[in-house]
Formats: C-alpha cells, sequence, structure tokens
C-alpha cells in the first residue's frame, strides 16, 4: 500500500513534517523556521527519494515526554531494497534509527547514509572528527561558511559531529550515533573513500554523507545494515539548571559503594581514574571517563535513579561532570567474539536521561547532567546543553 497521507508531530515550539509524496522525507522547523529537510539514501544514480512509503505511524508516550515515528520506504528497483526508520524526539533532540534492507546484490558508484538540507543561512560550519577518546573545544575544525552561491566544503570521513551556527545564535549538531563503528566502512567495503560534502543549494546547505565512493562501480552486498544519528538544535534564550551541589547529599562513587534509598540527589564522576569495570578504555589504555555502554555503569546509575525517585521530595536529582567518551571494550557492547569495537556514549547519554526522567515523573522532580567543563567540548554542544534545561 502506497501511502499518501502526511503525518505531523508537534510539541511546544518544534514540528516534524513526515511527507511520503515527497522527496523531503522529513522537515523539521523550530520557532518558526525550517531548520532541517531530510531527502534520505542514494546509491549511485538510485534515489530514495522516489521510493514510495508502505508505512506511516506515529507513537506518543503517555508521559508526553517522548514522541516517536515509524516510517517505512520502498525503492521500485530491483530487488526493491526497503528502508525503515525509526524516529524519537525527546527534548531539544531526534535520535534516527535507519534499517537498510537489501535482498539481492546492488551495484552502484556510492552508498550514501541520510543525505540532508540544513535550511535557511548559516554562518560557520564545526567538524569534530572521530580522534581522541575526550574531545575539547580546540579540536573542533571551523570553516565560515562562504558568500558564493558556489561555495563548497568536503570532508574526509564522516566526522562525530557537524555543527552549524547562525549570525542569530541559532545552533544545529548533527552527531554520529554510538554504533562508530558501523560508520567506519572499511572493513564493509574495502577500497573505498568516505567523505562528507557541503554545498550550497537553494533555500540552505545540502550535506551528503558518503559513506562509501568507489573508483567506478562496486557491489553491495544483500544483508541489513543498521546506522543511527541524531541531531539537536539550540534556540537562544534558553534557561538551564546551575548546580555547586551546595545543599545535595553527594553520593561518594566506589566501586565498592552501593546505592541506599535515601541516597545522594548528586552525583559527580571524579576527575581520578576510575575502577576498571566502569572505565571506557581506548586503544588499550583507560579513557578517563565512564563507558555507560558498560554493563556496571548502567546498573549503578539506575539503581540510583530509581532508589531516589522513590523519595518523592521534589528536588532535582543531577548528574555532574559528565564526559562522553569514545570506547573500543567490545565487551561492554556484548560482542565477545571482538577484542575491539569502537562505540560512543552520547545516545546512550540522551536515552539515560530520557529514561530518568519517566522514572522521576511521579516525584515531582527532574533529572538533570551538568557537562564536565575545562575546556572539553560537552559544554557547547546543543545535545548535552538540553540535559539541564529546566523548561
Amino acid at each position: 500500500m502506497n501511502i499518501v497521507e502526511p503525518l505531523i508531530l508537534t510539541d511546544g515550539d518544534w514540528t516534524a513534517s513526515f511527507n511520503a509524496v515527497s522527496g523531503q522525507k522529513m522537515v523539521f522547523s523550530c520557532a518558526g523556521r525550517e531548520i532541517l529537510s531530510l531527502s534520505g539514501m542514494v546509491f549511485g544514480i538510485i534515489e530514495e527519494a522516489s521510493g514510495y512509503c508502505i508505512k506511516c505511524r506515529q507513537h506518543e508516550s503517555v508521559d508526553l515526554l517522548n514522541k516517536s515515528a515509524e516510517i517505512v520506504n520502498v525503492i521500485p528497483f530491483g530487488s526493491e531494497p526497503q528502508i525503515t526508520r525509526q524516529f524519537e524526539f525527546a527534548g531539544n533532540r531526534a535520535k534516527i534509527t535507519t534499517d537498510f534492507v537489501l535482498k539481492a546484490p546492488m551495484e552502484a558508484g556510492s552508498f550514501e547514509i541520510d543525505n540532508l538540507m540544513v535550511k535557511g543561512a548559516w554562518a560557520k560550519i564545526g567538524i569534530l572528527k572521530i580522534g581522541k577518546p575526550l574531545s575539547e573545544t580546540s579540536d573542533i575544525e571551523w570553516h565560515a561558511v562562504g558568500r558564493d552561491s558556489s561555495w563548497k566544503l568536503a570532508v574526509e570521513e564522516i566526522p562525530l559531529v557537524i555543527l552549524f551556527e547562525g549570525d542569530d545564535g541559532t545552533k544545529l549538531e548533527i552527531g554520529t550515533g554510538d554504533d562508530v563503528w558501523r560508520w567506519l566502512q572499511t572493513e564493509t567495503f574495502p577500497g573505498t573513500t568516505a567523505s562528507i560534502v557541503f554545498e550550497k543549494a537553494s533555500g540552505g546547505i545540502s550535506v551528503r554523507r558518503i559513506f562509501a565512493k568507489w573508483n567506478e562501480t562496486g557491489t553491495i552486498a544483500p544483508r541489513k545494515y543498521r546506522f543511527t544519528w541524531y541531531f539537536a538544535w539550540e534556540i537562544p534564550g534558553r534557561k538551564y539548571f546551575t548546580c555547586d551541589a551546595a545543599g545535595f547529599s553527594e553520593f561518594s562513587f566506589s566501586g565498592k559503594n552501593k546505592i541506599l534509598p535515601g541516597g545522594g540527589k548528586y552525583f559527580k564522576f571524579p576527575d581520578r581514574e576510575l575502577p576498571e569495570m566502569y572505565s571506557a578504555r581506548f586503544a588499550g589504555n583507560p579513557a578517563g571517563a565512564p563507558c555507560f555502554h558498560a554493563p556496571p555503569v548502567s546498573g549503578l546509575l539506575r539503581d540510583w535513579v530509581r532508589a531516589v525517585a522513590a523519595i518523592k521530595d521534589g528536588r532535582p536529582l543531577v548528574l555532574g561532570n559528565l564526559k562522553v567518551s569514545l570506547c573500543d571494550a567490545a565487551p561492554h557492547l556484548e560482542r565477545p567474539q571482538k577484542k575491539t569495537l569502537l562505540h560512543w556514549n552520547m545516545i546512550r547519554v540522551l536515552d539515560f536521561h530520557l529514561w530518568a526522567n519517566k522514572q522521576l515523573r511521579y516525584s515531582n522532580s527532574f533529572f538533570y547532567i551538568l557537562p564536565e567543563g575545562n575546556g572539553k567540548v560537552y559544554p557547547i554542544l546543543p545535545s548535552v546543553k538540553g540535559l539541564s534545561n529546566i523548561s
């Protein structure tokens, strides 16, 4: 069945429109202006924009903390590849999971994932590459957007984060998901190159995420391909929660401690080296941060939230000194057959923030996460700033 009716999600000052019959598979607007549109995947000369929609369904949680949509598109060529996307909106961010199911080999000159149009005028673009486990603001490579209509920027490899900044203070963040190993395509398609290309277009800047490009023509093997990514936005004038732990009972971090009912309302990750069971690892060494994918970390934090949620005293719950690390310890992803598997913690952190606020919904309280400073990149990212948004 070809679905033609549009689906619209809206909450507060943002709207996401899913138009099944348009080349723009999703259009996101905020504060009265269109900011982002998704045109989808490209395989050489075959584009998802030429496909048709067979499912377009929305989901809304009872607590209204998040809204989601599931969209399924079919490309009417060859074995009719199918593309399924799950969109989840919460706060000032959206998480996207894209599944591409290919039933027979496909020959193509390139494999491009979820191409975008960032709409409107932007002053500069920041690129944060996949590199050190803990990024600093100085690691962002800034590029001014030229006034010439033919302006173009090409960056080798898919970056970890892309930041768009406007003269009016509006910011847009587009980030790679936790599954960094999937975006590093050298094992999947050896001999290919990857890049991201920005180019001025009518109404904004086009963003092509070229996952793999062959010199001539290559073969995409039949299988299911999955990629996750997210975007977050920042509109000037928002207010953010701040805390110096004064007036809070603080939980002392230790591998031996247990969080008991009535435990601390403020939990700060220490600056010192963490016990190995909690620590992210990178290139064989401790990364100096926890890995939220490690079962002991997620278990400890969830026990803490549940215990405090039972108190129902209305005081905010705060996680401080957040470090969003890269980690390559495969056991954290329950992949014992692998020694290393590079993953990021960002989406895991965003998911935990949403989960914690759902636990606190009957406690007249809210959960906030405050980032580490000291020159680290996190305090300037819209996604992380949104974790302390008091609205």
